[in-house]
């Protein structure tokens, strides 16, 4: 016969915590082009990484725990319009910046690892995260331009981008959809 007891299921007592891995550097290349008058057209790509840890144990005889790791390498596209007029301007060297962005997820690697307390097994259970390869954005900024004596141009700004999608997402993790960046431009 089978007791009531019996049939509920016995909680393993699972502990799921996910860390995110994203590079705070990048590097890439922007591109200013002049359309009409004080409008500019900025295109640019920016190479970082990103990706994230995610560790789970069983509370069960054996202390078993999953490791998954993912890395991918981000490849993010702005297309802003630039506005560089004297009008509504906070300094005669600033300007605004107003536009879209995409990002691509590429070389996406996913690792996994199982031990218990007799050692290291080679295999655990397949990710359940979505990675999406190619997420956008909206994106704005503002900044300065500056040209000194043998004519190269310096250009700060500060731009925040609001990603309209998650690269990763899984059960414990999400992308941050908020990006705010310090982009310093050199040109001629």
């Amino acid at each position: 016969t089978l007791s009531l007891h019996d049939a509920l299921p016995i909680s393993t007592g699972e502990t799921v915590a996910s860390t995110s891995a994203n590079g705070q550097l990048g590097g890439g290349i922007n591109i200013n082009l002049r359309v009409y008058g004080s409008f500019w057209i900025n295109v640019g790509g920016v190479y970082r990484f990103g990706g994230y840890d995610t560790n789970t144990s069983l509370n069960n005889a054996a202390d078993t725990a999953y490791v998954e790791r993912t890395r991918a390498r981000l490849l993010d596209f702005p297309l802003l319009v630039r506005y560089a007029d004297s009008r509504f301007r906070w300094s005669k060297y600033s300007f605004y910046e107003l536009g879209g962005a995409v990002r691509y997820a590429t070389s996406v690697k996913t690792t996994y690892g199982e031990s218990d307390s007799s050692g290291f097994i080679c295999c655990a259970p397949a990710s359940t995260t979505n990675i999406k390869r190619m997420v956008e954005g909206v994106a704005v900024g503002t900044g300065l331009v500056g040209k000194d004596d043998f004519g190269i141009k310096v250009a700060p700004e500060v731009r925040y981008v609001r990603w309209l999608g998650d690269t990763f997402r899984g059960g414990t993790l999400t992308s941050q959809r908020d990006q705010l960046e310090v982009v310093i431009t050199f040109g001629f």
